[in-house]
């Protein structure tokens, strides 16, 4: 099955996602965020501490079910002598029911693919994505639960 990818995650927030069942993360790295950002409710979400080009056949990570989303703006003005400067950074909320354990499948098609175009391509390879492009892996679960 192919799940939105999220990479880089603290080992601590996956710990804590086991133990709970249930976290409330918020993504504020970019390509964490460009992965979220079209996602809905009810999406299934791999989760990983791998960085995301060191994802690769093997890697493990949790499997869990979007239960709720909620994108921000969050707007800084700065002004110094006549000097105006503006900084916006988005962040996102993900309330996060665990589903179960995963491991990216062992096969030339499971590195890292891109949404809904599914090219996919060899892990650490390079790819020219576009803004309707979600990073996502091909995933096999185990351990699943309720």
């Amino acid at each position: 099955m192919k799940y939105i990818i999220l990479t880089g995650i603290s080992s601590q927030v996956l710990k804590e996602l086991q133990d709970d069942r249930i976290r409330t993360i918020e993504i504020r790295s970019p390509h964490n965020f460009y992965s979220v950002h079209g996602s809905d409710v009810g999406d299934l979400v791999f989760l990983t501490r791998t960085s995301y080009h060191d994802v690769k056949a093997g890697t493990l990570g949790l499997v869990a079910r979007i239960k709720n989303r909620q994108v921000a703006m969050h707007r800084i003005t700065h002004m110094t002598n006549e000097v105006l400067e503006e900084c916006e950074t988005f962040s996102a909320r993900l309330q996060l029911e665990l589903k179960g354990i995963g491991r990216v499948r062992p096969s030339w098609s499971t590195a890292i693919t891109h949404s809904p175009a599914a090219t996919s391509i060899p892990a650490g390879g390079i790819h020219n994505s576009t803004i309707s492009d979600i990073p996502s892996a091909v995933v096999s679960g185990f351990g699943e639960t309720g």
